[in-house]
């Protein structure tokens, strides 16, 4: 072993003697209940529960933990890190709005600015406010509506490229065609920017094929990520994770430069437009979310102006959240409806009645109103039932910035009603778990029913969840700024689908699995074969 290896080794194991003592430190709340600590190295996220329960189910065994243990126990996340996991409706709802006390840590803000770039989702305090109020028009109820023919069109060419490909193959793996619409989506109606993904493909399109490495890279290699992080959390090193120390962050680092010069071009292809613009033109200039930044930066006051690094910043999160999250739950809802055909014909059934009721040939030819037409009310339950079981992110986590207390619900006879936590103390948010917790939706929770969002329990509506009814969005001040516009194109890219095809499972194809990448993804496992991310489906014109 030469001198440079031996330095290497003797530093690496000195981070991790040190991550130890840190991470096995005791806490306030060591009383809390909790399952016992598998391993130093994998804890309880990615130990036995976990991997025992590999299946649809993101991120399931912290259910089955809260049904053993209480909805708030203490475990044991990657090299030794106590924290505290809650899906206590009170301690979600306290947690996500106080956004002073309780916020990302420097090191998950700098992983989100790795893979996400660095807008609002990295953003907290003043600099979260005035970001939100710069960009909020974008996505105001009058703007939605504007854009809804624009996703209807997308939708539209979607159906188009599948007619195309199921020409010469039933069976089609539906992920590609998801992703390509998504990103077409969000470009032209975050940006004004056409990526045109759908129709040059994912691979002939730079954005398209750079974002599809990125989800590849993070499945193939996400565990060294965090782990990279998790080391980084325990020695208090926020920078650790920019160096690229495994070939997932080195992927990640070639992939994000590529995205941060597009970002950048789409930027300043804005700024030639309105440059010669006067002040009265450039109000004109439509509210895309991009418009709004650059009309602020234009006509805004100096403090509510954006720099340029911060223009990208959204450019590449809107980017990543509009297009990563949409295809993920549009992939889950069909495959979903293939395993239910009778849903899947009642949903049909509502949608082709409507149509004739409004005596339309097309889809495209809906606006708004239309999409969110009461008549059509299955579908809208569909997509919430998808979202509660299939969160984009199941968990979220925050560090207290001091030493406060924890309100919990009455019923929280394992701990109480209160729980002290010092400052620093880490609390991971159980949002798929709180979605999976009969008191709140119901008997059967694991099953896929929409219709329970018609007879929710009276516990439901006296938690207060919000307008959806689950906390797939978030809560608090950094909700989902977005989750309007998410909910009209995952209903409108539905409408289309199941007006022209039929969705069946695809036997003999493998088994359908969720892993995590950027999001929890759909993958396929074959025999001997290593995971990949896939939705093969048996693909029927009507």
């Amino acid at each position: 072993m030469g001198p440079a290896v031996t330095l290497l080794v003797g530093f690496v194991a000195s981070l991790c003697v040190v991550a130890w003592v840190r991470g096995t430190t005791r806490k306030k709340w060591t009383s809390l209940p909790g399952p016992p600590k598998e391993s130093w190295l994998l804890g309880n996220r990615f130990g036995t529960a976990a991997k025992s329960r590999r299946n649809t189910e993101p991120e399931g065994h912290f259910r089955e933990f809260c049904e053993q243990y209480g909805n708030t126990f203490a475990f044991h996340d990657l090299l030794g890190a106590q924290k505290i996991f809650s899906r206590d409706i009170k301690v979600l709802q306290q947690v996500t709005s106080d956004i002073h006390t309780f916020v990302s840590d420097e090191i998950t803000v700098e992983m989100m600015k790795m893979v996400a770039g660095g807008g609002l989702v990295a953003a907290y305090g003043d600099d979260h406010r005035r970001m939100r109020r710069i960009i909020s028009p974008a996505f105001s109820l009058g703007q939605i509506k504007q854009i809804t023919p624009m996703i209807l069109q997308h939708a539209s060419g979607l159906r188009r490229q599948i007619e195309t490909a199921i020409e010469h193959q039933n069976v089609l793996d539906v992920t590609p065609f998801l992703d390509a619409a998504a990103l077409d989506v969000i470009a032209e109606a975050g940006f004004g920017h056409k990526v045109r993904a759908l129709e040059l493909g994912l691979q002939s399109c730079e954005l398209a094929s750079t974002y599809s490495s990125t989800v590849s890279s993070t499945l193939a290699g996400g565990l060294s990520v965090l782990f990279v992080a998790s080391l980084a959390k325990l020695l208090r090193w926020p920078t650790l994770v920019r160096f690229p120390l495994t070939q997932t962050h080195r992927a990640l680092r070639r992939q994000k430069a590529i995205i941060d010069r597009i970002a950048g071009e789409i930027l300043e292809s804005k700024r030639e437009e309105l440059k010669d613009l006067s002040d009265e033109e450039v109000l004109d200039v439509g509210k895309t979310i991009l418009s709004s930044m650059m009309k602020s930066n234009f006509l805004g006051r100096k403090e509510t102006r954006l720099a340029d690094d911060e223009v990208v910043g959204h450019i590449q999160t809107f980017l990543f959240a509009g297009f990563e999250t949409t295809s993920t739950t549009l992939a889950w809802t069909l495959w979903r409806l293939s395993r239910d055909q009778a849903l899947q014909e009642r949903v049909r059934r509502q949608i082709k009645d409507y149509l004739v009721q409004r005596d339309v040939r097309t889809v495209s030819e809906l606006q708004y109103e239309d999409i969110w037409s009461p008549e059509l009310d299955l579908i809208g339950r569909v997509v919430l039932e998808t979202l509660r079981l299939h969160p984009p992110v199941p968990t979220m986590e925050r560090v207290s910035t001091r030493d406060t207390v924890l309100k919990l619900s009455a019923d929280a006879d394992l701990v109480g009603p209160t729980l002290a936590i010092g400052k620093g103390t880490k609390v991971v948010l159980g949002l798929a778990a709180l979605s999976c917790d009969s008191e709140y939706f119901g008997a059967n929770p694991l099953d896929f029913n929409p219709d329970r969002f018609l007879h929710l329990p009276d516990k439901h509506g006296d938690a207060r969840f919000g307008p959806q009814g689950t906390f797939t969005f978030s809560g608090g001040p950094k909700a989902c700024i977005g989750m309007q516009v998410a909910l009209t194109e995952l209903r409108s890219f539905l409408v289309e689908l199941l007006a022209n095809f039929r969705f069946e499972p695809a036997d003999g194809e493998g088994t359908v699995d969720v892993m995590q990448a950027l999001v929890y993804r759909p993958v396929v496992r074959c025999a001997g074969e290593k995971p990949e991310i896939a939705l093969p489906l048996h693909v029927v014109r009507l």
